[in-house]
């Protein structure tokens, strides 16, 4: 047998594993065959959205912070303001293997809708959001989603150096569509 793909099918059983434990949306960090639970903050949502927002906060019991990190917030009860820029957020968190972003939902029909996303750490962007999709059709009094735009990022607002981000990219000269990034 093949060790990578016996590698892949251990890190899927071990993450169907812990997505029904939780049995609901999951965040899972995993590094060495290893998942870790990320905890979101409202990880339910009753009723179909046009668009969720899945958040998780960078604080002393986050899975993605640096040790050093946490040790200075738990310190300084919060987060530091020396390392409070997206250049500085981005090098609090550690490097990961990959994050998988686990959906479950019923639809009204009963129909169990299932989707995953995984993403590398070099695909995580800090200080960008994902672009809006959603747009009222004035002529027709409908709201429309513009499918071009559905893996876009752009800057969050009030936010500099997100140019950082994209410059170190560019240096790595990675070759990665929008769809694989993770704005945060």
């Amino acid at each position: 047998m093949d060790v990578s793909r016996h590698a892949r099918d251990m890190r899927s059983s071990e993450v169907q594993r812990l997505i029904s434990q939780k049995r609901q949306d999951s965040i899972l960090l995993g590094d060495d065959n290893r998942y870790q639970l990320v905890e979101v903050l409202q990880p339910r949502i009753p009723v179909f959205k046009r668009i969720w927002h899945v958040r998780h906060v960078l604080d002393e019991n986050s899975p993605l912070v640096k040790k050093k990190v946490k040790r200075m917030i738990r310190e300084q009860g919060g987060w530091p303001p020396e390392i409070n820029s997206n250049e500085s957020i981005r090098d609090s968190i550690r490097k990961f293997s990959h994050l998988v972003v686990v959906f479950q939902a019923v639809t009204h029909s009963g129909i169990i809708a299932f989707a995953h996303k995984t993403y590398e750490y070099l695909d995580v962007f800090v200080g960008y959001r994902f672009a809006d999709v959603s747009y009222v059709d004035i002529t027709k009094g409908e709201i429309r989603i513009d499918r071009n735009l559905l893996s876009d990022v752009v800057e969050q607002d009030g936010d500099e150096g997100g140019e950082y981000v994209l410059k170190r990219r560019h240096r790595r000269k990675l070759s990665r569509s929008l769809s694989n990034l993770l704005p945060i």
